[in-house]
């Protein structure tokens, strides 16, 4: 929606040239093969902009894990440049969203496991949760998203404080999700 709404708005505010640039393709008939317009192709942007999203966390993620810069660049690119999500982005748009929940979610938890903040497993939940809502056979990672927490469970509490705190913290987010 808010890709859409900056569409709408390109197309009350640009000039004509430019909206006949992003309007559609005309095949040999003169008509269009791929009629659009600004909205159109400003959510057609959605894609690319997940897709760098992921491979910007991705980077983050690995650095934060301890690989080196050069390791991490090389990961990175070879994930944005090779990989069935990044390059069907634009065809198949949950795969690279439902990759992105799922990697924010373990990034924040992996964050919350480093820090004892309760903000960070709680985001960490509440993004890991909305996988669920993103694609429905998603739901196939939530063993080990599960897993991970009460994994990290064991020793951990001792620093956040009362072990209640943080499974409200984890249960909290996850079941607001599902009541969505």
């Amino acid at each position: 929606l808010p890709l859409y709404a900056i569409g709408a708005l390109a197309a009350k505010t640009l000039p004509a040239s430019w909206l006949h640039a992003v309007d559609g393709r005309r095949n040999k008939g003169r008509r269009y093969d791929a009629r659009g317009g600004p909205e159109v192709f400003a959510v057609s942007l959605y894609g690319p902009l997940v897709s760098g999203l992921l491979v910007t966390l991705f980077y983050l993620f690995e650095r934060r894990l301890g690989v080196s810069v050069r390791s991490a660049v090389t990961a990175s690119a070879l994930l944005g440049s090779t990989t069935y999500l990044a390059t069907m982005s634009m065809y198949f748009l949950r795969h690279t969203t439902e990759a992105l929940s799922i990697l924010a979610g373990l990034y924040f938890l992996c964050l919350w496991k480093r820090s004892g903040r309760l903000q960070w497993l709680a985001l960490g939940s509440g993004i890991a949760s909305l996988t669920l809502l993103i694609r429905l056979p998603a739901v196939i990672a939530a063993p080990a998203l599960i897993g991970y927490i009460l994994w990290q469970f064991r020793g951990h509490t001792a620093e956040i404080g009362r072990p209640s705190r943080a499974l409200i913290a984890a249960a909290v987010p996850a079941i607001a999700v599902l009541l969505a």
